[in-house]
């Protein structure tokens, strides 16, 4: 089994107890930032990436993770297949992100200084590669 250490930028909020953690990624040579989402169910990528992306396949939503129309905050419940997102030495191939708009994040984002994030990884990617999270030494451990 393959582990691999990737470093977490633990970004404070407001005050000590409210922080976010993001990991630097790669999608095609294009750097990209994710907020790692333990409460996120499925692991999205923001539209202007995607957009981005456009020639790569897409998919319904309600098809892949059979979804109801109550479901209103994901971009035209489309999914994009990313062949390879590149975390560190460690790779996530060929995998279904859900389309998002995170504009709201990154307004919040950018007026408390903070660069803006590109997609989340959510519990679904975290689960599949056996994810921990070392708050004292800011890394997360994948295993493959």
């Amino acid at each position: 089994m393959k582990t691999s250490k990737i470093d977490i930028e633990i970004v404070r909020m407001d005050n000590d107890y409210n922080i976010h953690l993001i990991i630097k990624a790669n999608i095609k040579k294009r750097n990209i930032r994710l907020l790692i989402d333990t409460g996120a169910t499925h692991s999205c990528i923001a539209k202007h990436i995607a957009d981005d992306m456009a020639a790569l396949e897409t998919e319904d939503v309600d098809k892949l993770l059979n979804l109801n129309e109550e479901i209103t905050d994901i971009e035209q419940k489309k999914m994009i297949k990313i062949p390879r997102l590149q975390v560190g030495d460690f790779y996530i191939n060929n995998y279904f992100y859900l389309i998002t708009d995170l504009t709201h994040i990154n307004m919040m984002y950018e007026n408390m200084d903070i660069q803006p994030i590109d997609g989340l990884l959510g519990s679904d990617i975290l689960l599949k590669y056996n994810a921990l999270i070392d708050y004292s030494r800011a890394m997360m451990i994948w295993q493959k």
